[in-house]
């Protein structure tokens, strides 16, 4: 069973692929998932600022995969609201996964293949399968859609441009 603390953390984590990384809002929802182990830093968000070595983005993605393993377990979750609550959480943890891939995928120049999808799709089923979000197996539809894919894509697919963006916070200005 899924207890409305999982629910709340969850809905607080999914809502990081909604928000515009450029602005405070962002950081504001990194607070609601961490409370007070939420370390402050910038009051944007910038990949040249605000990498992998933020405290803050390493512990929500461990929190991110801990409640996601969890709630696979249970199989599929009982209501359509927490099927879209999973989804989401699924999605910042492939995000998360595959950020330095999906960082390359967006700043290249070819349409070619792309090399880590098929990767991609196995840990998608692996979360996504026992929900029953997926598929069957006897279905004719790929057992990973493209736009299913393209959506993790494009839930923060800021890369191509961030690197030389200025954003305006409400101490100054970030590069």
């Amino acid at each position: 069973m899924i207890e409305q603390a999982q629910r709340s953390l969850a809905a607080a984590i999914g809502s990081l692929i909604y928000e515009n990384p450029f602005l405070p809002g962002r950081i504001d929802c990194e607070r609601a998932v961490l409370g007070e182990a939420f370390v402050p830093e910038r009051e944007v968000w910038s990949r040249g600022l605000h990498d992998a070595t933020n405290p803050n983005i390493t512990v929500i993605a461990e929190r991110a995969r801990d409640l996601a393993d969890r709630w696979r377990e249970l199989r599929r979750p009982a209501t359509e609201a927490d099927r879209n609550l999973y989804r989401d959480l699924v999605t910042y943890v492939l995000y998360d996964r595959y950020d330095d891939p999906l960082a390359a995928l967006a700043e290249r120049d070819s349409d070619g293949r792309v090399a880590f999808y098929d990767a991609f799709a196995v840990d998608a089923t692996h979360f996504l399968e026992p929900a029953g979000l997926m598929p069957s197996r006897t279905s004719s539809a790929p057992p990973f859609r493209q736009r299913d894919f393209a959506r993790t894509l494009g839930a923060r697919s800021f890369h191509a441009t961030s690197a030389g963006i200025s954003v305006r916070s409400t101490s100054g200005w970030a590069t």
